[in-house]
């Protein structure tokens, strides 16, 4: 995953939960590091699992995403 990342050439969201235990906000920077296109969007009040937490959010996070590269 690290290797290519820097080599995708497609339009990225990234949602990950502020409580995560596995996806940490130091995470999210090296990620920005090797893709700076990415978007990363963080929810709080959430763990790793954030699309059975806040589904809701997700959904309205990607919906403006694909609005936004459309």
């Amino acid at each position: 995953l690290w290797r290519g990342l820097s080599k995708l050439s497609l339009p990225m969201l990234l949602v990950y939960g502020a409580q995560s235990n596995t996806f940490r906000v130091s995470t999210a920077r090296l990620v920005e590091q090797k893709q700076p296109a990415v978007h990363l969007t963080m929810l709080e009040r959430t763990s790793h699992l954030v699309p059975l937490e806040q589904p809701a959010e997700v959904y309205a996070r990607f919906h403006s995403f694909m609005k936004e590269i459309a």
